[in-house]
Order: C-alpha cells, then sequence, then structure tokens
C-alpha cells in the first residue's frame, strides 16, 4: 500500500488520515523494506521551523518503484517481474510469481 501511495505523489504516509492508522512500526518496516528494493530513495531535508533547525527524512519513489507499484503483487513479487523485462524473462517469471502467491495448492481429502 505504501509503494502505491508513493506513486500517487503522497510522499508523508505518516500524516495519512487512514480510516484505521498501520501503526508508526509497520509504517517504518515498509518503508525500509522499500528502500532495501530500491523502489524509494531517502531524502534528507533541513528546515527551519520557529528560529530551530529540523531534520527530516523524506523518501521519493524511484522509476523502478514507479514500475513496480504498476503490478498487483506484493513489493518483492513486482521487482522481480519489473527486472524479468531486462533479461526477457517475463513469461518464466510470471508463472513463477503466479504459483508463489498461491497459498494451498494440494487439498488433502
Amino acid at each position: 500500500m505504501m509503494l502505491l501511495m508513493k506513486s500517487m505523489s503522497i510522499d508523508n504516509v505518516e500524516n495519512f488520515p487512514f480510516p484505521t492508522h498501520p501503526g508508526s512500526t509497520q509504517l517504518v518496516a515498509a518503508e525500509k523494506t522499500l528502500i532495501d528494493l530500491g523502489a524509494v530513495t531517502q531524502k534528507k531535508e533541513l528546515k527551519m521551523k520557529r528560529g530551530a533547525r529540523v531534520n527530516r527524512t523524506l523518501s521519493q519513489i524511484t522509476s523502478l518503484g514507479r514500475t513496480m507499484s504498476h503490478f498487483p503483487v506484493g513489493p518483492r513479487y513486482s521487482k522481480m517481474i519489473a527486472l524479468s523485462f531486462h533479461h526477457g524473462l517475463v513469461e518464466h517469471t510470471i508463472a513463477l510469481v503466479a504459483a508463489l502467491t498461491v497459498d494451498v495448492c494440494f487439498l488433502r481429502y
């Protein structure tokens, strides 16, 4: 969800008015995952607020992250699909991602 919000130019997700706020721990973990995947980059910003310096760190979506946001799967799988275009493995990667996203493929009777 965070990647989709970043692709819609909502850079400050923490202040978004969620119906049920996910909590700062989950938001930090999601942002760290996106940074590790290369979907967003961190940008430090220095502002003056009431005569004092305030350091803020904002994250901005990268071109890879924008491409990843078009796929209706999780960020790890969307990076696999996005990178598969460069290596000519799109069909195989889509089959692999489809197999990995299924919860249970064998039923016991």
